[in-house]
């Protein structure tokens, strides 16, 4: 399962999965680098970063910003 981690509050990381769903961990229970914005893949030992997925995310999100800003291409 994926997930993406949304915020820190304190001690606890909130992620949510897929579908809209959040559920929160604590943040010694995600991997070192992990940072707001980032998406994990849930495994058997834990979470782990899915650093393709994350700049595959990113790319779509500032293609989008570029079109809606006019600056993208038509």
């Amino acid at each position: 399962m994926r997930w993406s981690y949304d915020r820190r509050e304190g001690d606890i990381a909130v992620l949510v999965d897929e579908q809209g769903n959040s559920c929160e961990i604590a943040v010694n229970a995600l991997p070192s680098e992990a940072v707001e914005g980032m998406l994990l893949r849930q495994t058997d030992s834990g979470f782990v970063a899915d650093g393709e997925a994350t700049e595959a995310r990113r790319r779509q999100v500032l293609s989008l910003q570029e079109r809606l800003l006019g600056r993208g291409k038509r």
